[in-house]
């Protein structure tokens, strides 16, 4: 019997250290001001949305974040709404195609079991630049009906650093409340995830069910990609932008994609309708006015099955020192996928990619 029991707290303990949920749809954030936070994806009737405090998703009339994963990180953006009233820190935003093979939640994981709401010991995790997880664990006190405090149980050097603002508080697996405030490194105020779920599935039930992605990514009419140029939609990105006015999806409509270098700067494509195309040219242009690097080596690879599982090389290629790759027209291949691998660049510092055609 003491073996039994000596085995479920060391599953217990394994639990609350890991919450597994929590690190794969746990996001970080950048609005348009430059500021960072946390967020926690979730997929409901075909979309990706992502919860957040209000004041981390940034200023009303720029609507766009960055969103990145844990990793092996993927990048993407999203599309914030405040259907909320005044008052209320809480945001929704629509996640971009990117997102959604790493979105695996669902709404109804926002409402925790009633041993994680009455828990006392919980696990705050934040993510890094670089994707990987930190976590911290707090002591949960002066609970209430929407909120509760999450104090630092570990004295060692821990603490609720800057940056922490939608950031998950987490009992085992089960998501128990979001970081809003925090005006001590050792203290935070936390809005609890029933009240979280409340509000969205209110939303959702109501109008925003009918919220479809935008498709960012897809070509607008009035975009200047060359004419003819067959329909494409980023599905991945291993970089994140600087901003999210410099998104990925700027490569396939207007914009720059900007972005530090990077050992890993891969993009993934995906023709439009998703079916083979003939492909024979590709042409990747940058700006080559000094302001950002130039991309220097570039690996094609291409993938006919749906998934992306299986690329293999197409071109290896050098983009010139104007900024411009112009494969012209060569040996006809049927693809559906698309993968651009940025091997290095001509200068130092960021790099930037304004424009992917494929013909």
């Amino acid at each position: 019997m003491v073996r039994i029991i000596s085995a479920l707290l060391v599953l217990m303990q394994i639990a609350i250290a890991y919450p597994t949920l929590g690190s794969a749809q746990t996001v970080r954030v950048l609005n348009g001001d430059g500021e960072h936070g946390h967020g926690f994806m979730f997929m409901h009737l075909g979309n990706c949305y992502v919860v957040l405090p209000r004041h981390v998703a940034g200023a009303d009339y720029f609507p766009r974040i960055n969103l990145s994963t844990s990793a092996p990180v993927v990048s993407g953006t999203g599309t914030v709404i405040r259907p909320f009233w005044e008052g209320i820190d809480l945001a929704l935003a629509v996640a971009s195609e990117a997102m959604r093979p790493r979105c695996t939640a669902e709404l109804e994981d926002l409402t925790p079991s009633r041993a994680a709401q009455a828990a006392s010991i919980a696990q705050l995790l934040r993510l890094m630049p670089d994707g990987s997880e930190e976590r911290v664990q707090i002591l949960v006190k002066d609970r209430s009906y929407l909120t509760f405090d999450g104090q630092v149980s570990d004295t060692d050097g821990a603490e609720i650093a800057q940056g922490t603002s939608g950031a998950f508080a987490f009992s085992g697996t089960d998501p128990i409340g979001m970081a809003i405030t925090s005006d001590d490194t050792q203290r935070a105020t936390f809005m609890r995830a029933e009240e979280i779920r409340l509000n969205i599935g209110r939303y959702l039930s109501q109008s925003g069910s009918a919220t479809r992605p935008e498709r960012i990514g897809i070509p607008s009419e009035t975009s200047q990609l060359s004419e003819g140029a067959l329909p494409l939609t980023l599905v991945s990105a291993s970089v994140p932008a600087i901003g999210p006015s410099q998104a990925p999806e700027n490569m396939l409509s207007d914009g720059l994609f900007v972005f530090a270098p990077s050992q890993r700067m891969i993009f993934d494509f995906r023709f439009e309708p998703d079916e083979a195309h003939p492909l024979s040219r590709l042409r990747i242009t940058s700006p080559s006015d000094g302001d950002y690097a130039v991309p220097k080596n570039v690996l094609v690879q291409v993938a006919i099955d749906a998934e992306g599982s299986s690329f293999r090389t197409y071109q290896r290629r050098q983009v010139g020192p104007d900024g411009v790759l112009d494969t012209g027209n060569i040996a006809q291949r049927f693809v559906r996928r698309l993968r651009v691998i940025v091997l290095d660049a001509w200068g130092d510092g960021l790099i930037a990619i304004d424009n992917v055609s494929a013909w």
